[in-house]
Formats: C-alpha cells, sequence, structure tokens
C-alpha cells in the first residue's frame, strides 16, 4: 500500500544551512531528497492535503517558502514531472499542485518505488 503522509524516513537532507542576522530570526534552507525507503510501500500518493508532507520531517517548525517539486527517476536522474508548492497557511506543511490541473487546483503526487523527488525549503 502507498503511503498517505511522509514521514522523516522518507527524507534524506542533500544541504542545509542557516542564514539571517541577529536582528532577525535565523532561517534555514533545507534541500532534501523524498523517496520510500523501504521500496516496498508501494511507493507515496501524498501532497494534495494538509499534514501530507509537514515541515517537521525536514527538521523545521515553521516553512516561509518551498521551491518546484521535481520527481526524477531514482536509477538515472531523469525528470519525470514537476509540481508546483507552496507552505499552508500555518506554514506547518507543503501543498502541491499540478500544473496539469485546471486552475492550479491541488494535487497529489505519485511517486514510484522507483523515483525520488527533490525539494527546497526555507523556514524555521
Amino acid at each position: 500500500m502507498a503511503l498517505t503522509a511522509l514521514t522523516a524516513a522518507c527524507v534524506s537532507i542533500v544541504s542545509a544551512f542557516n542564514f539571517g542576522g541577529p536582528s532577525g530570526k535565523k532561517r534555514k534552507m533545507v534541500t532534501a531528497i523524498l523517496n520510500d525507503p523501504d521500496a516496498t510501500s508501494g511507493g507515496a500518493t501524498v501532497g494534495a492535503n494538509v499534514d501530507d508532507i509537514p515541515v517537521s520531517i525536514f527538521g523545521l517548525t515553521k516553512v516561509e517558502s518551498v521551491s518546484a517539486l521535481q520527481i526524477y527517476t531514482t536509477s538515472t536522474g531523469a525528470p519525470v514531472r514537476i509540481y508546483s508548492a507552496a507552505p499552508d497557511l500555518a506554514g506547518t506543511s507543503i501543498i502541491l499542485s499540478d500544473s496539469g490541473q485546471a486552475a492550479g487546483a491541488k494535487a497529489d503526487m505519485t511517486l514510484a518505488t522507483s523515483e525520488s523527488a527533490q525539494i527546497t525549503v526555507v523556514g524555521y
């Protein structure tokens, strides 16, 4: 059965660094790879609902901005699909939108066991 919410076990941090000065909140930028860690649960179908992709899996409490999410074939690195991404209003999870949907409607991404996804998040 496919995962319906991502957990910390699904995340590999590629790079992370802190920035920001003493006059404001320090921020952290994290680039992460998402995948099915066991490659046995049938991949993942997540992103359309709040809490499908909680920012806590990236080591953050709140997220302020995110990049697009790129899905690629794990073995070759060949791009497969790209989803638009945005923080939910509370800043505690990430919502996805498939550009093929009418009016940018929110949508689940389907991540096969042979695929991985990369995203960059900024928060604290």
